[in-house]
């Protein structure tokens, strides 16, 4: 029998694509949405998510809080909306980078160095992301939402340590193991950066990295 937290994770999984007006919707809509989207974030990362309210992020729109009604379900699945935007923008920022890659070898050193330069490059996406979830849901629907983030990138890691080990560049060793290792240590300098980034010598733990890395994925 599924756990509370599992069903909420499946419940968060089928409704995570879009809030219920996306589906079908024309470029004019579409552009409308991502309109509300940044100035979400932009007002997120300035107030908080608690602080904002759909009116002053209507006035900044220049549009009244019934298109946003439209486009969303409320405050709640504006805030969950600009969490999945926020997330898609960062896999495709390292997706990007990390497919100009060959080996798989290459393509695990990359996806290290450009997560954590996207964060270097976008604090504010991290703080809105940790500001948003703490502040509305369950626990357990909070936990699916992270769940779903973690899983990406674990999915995503995964596959790119499978390939290294079939084209040859990645010796032997536990696939499920390092990509948790390597997304658990993405994770912490992501926050350390985003939070603390005068603390982080991020040059120094990228290099760092790659030799643990290359140490233990050397065939």
């Amino acid at each position: 029998m599924a756990s509370p937290r599992q069903k909420s994770r499946t419940r968060y999984a089928k409704s995570r694509g879009t809030g219920t007006r996306q589906k079908g919707a024309t470029f004019i809509e579409e552009a409308r949405r991502k309109q509300i989207l940044d100035a979400s974030v932009a007002l997120f990362s300035k107030s908080g998510f608690d602080r904002t309210s759909l009116a002053e992020i209507a006035d900044l729109v220049g549009i009244s809080k019934g298109v946003i009604s439209y486009h969303f379900d409320g405050k709640r699945d504006l805030g969950e909306e600009v969490i999945r935007h926020g997330i898609r923008q960062f896999g495709h920022y390292v997706q990007d980078r990390v497919s100009k890659q060959g080996s798989g070898k290459l393509k695990l050193l990359e996806f290290v160095s450009a997560s954590l330069d996207y964060i270097q490059e976008h604090p504010d996406s991290y703080l809105v992301y940790t500001d948003t979830l703490r502040c509305f849901g369950t626990r357990e629907e909070k936990g699916a939402m992270v769940a779903w983030a973690n899983e990406r990138t674990r999915d995503v890691l995964t596959q790119i340590i499978k390939d290294g080990q079939s084209d040859g560049s990645i010796g032997k060793v536990s696939v499920a193991n390092l990509a948790n290792i390597v997304q658990g240590v993405i994770d912490g300098l992501m926050e350390q950066v985003a939070v603390q980034p005068e603390a982080v010598d991020l040059a120094g733990c990228k290099r760092l990295i790659r030799k643990m890395l290359l140490s233990v994925i050397e065939v």
